[in-house]
């Protein structure tokens, strides 16, 4: 029992690291771009958090590889429901993105970072990119939030993904006419510009 309570405390302040990281850096990303530029010391932030975010996800796994050895070694078999099934593809999800998040967005980010960004050539082309990781990003995060909380409840893999699968799509495309509309749309100049 007493590494079971270890696990569990660790998943959740895996979860905690996560879901805030994800919220606090989509917050900060908006908040940056909200000037059509990212500047050094607000990408240097986001790269922080970054970090932040992967620390969540490697307690995420090992508390939950540690729970599911605790149970197999106490009842000798695993319980597979729909909505475990569902929180483990949403974690491989939430890995998958953090590489895609590595290897896509931040090049794009450090490429422009400085520059107007509504200016700048090919940015426009990477907006759904953003979208489509920032959207995957904090829904999986979320996901796995509310999978975790509502365990005593059981839904069909299925259904849950499908819900899933809904969400992101919303989220992608929100994000992005958020951003295009954030980013492109012409200003009307102020006295003080």
């Amino acid at each position: 029992m007493e590494w079971l309570t270890i696990f569990y405390v660790l998943h959740i302040i895996g979860i905690a690291l996560g879901v805030g990281g994800a919220t606090v850096s989509d917050f900060l990303f908006l908040r940056s771009v909200r000037d059509r530029k990212i500047s050094s010391d607000e990408f240097s932030l986001l790269s922080s958090i970054s970090k932040i975010l992967w620390t969540g996800l490697a307690l995420l796994i090992f508390s939950g590889t540690g729970m599911l050895a605790v149970q197999y070694f106490t009842t000798g078999s695993i319980a597979m429901s729909g909505m475990f099934l569902a929180k483990m593809t949403i974690v491989l999800v939430v890995f998958l993105n953090g590489l895609a998040f590595k290897k896509l967005v931040f090049p794009v980010l450090a490429a422009h970072t400085d520059r107007p960004l509504h200016q700048s050539v090919g940015f426009a082309d990477k907006l759904w990119t953003l979208s489509i990781i920032g959207a995957i990003s904090i829904v999986s995060w979320y996901s796995a939030l509310l999978l975790g909380a509502l365990r005593t409840i059981e839904l069909p893999y299925v259904f849950v993904m499908t819900f899933y699968v809904f969400l992101v799509s919303g989220g992608a495309i929100f994000g992005y006419l958020f951003l295009s509309h954030l980013i492109f749309t012409p200003r009307h100049k102020t006295k003080k510009e």
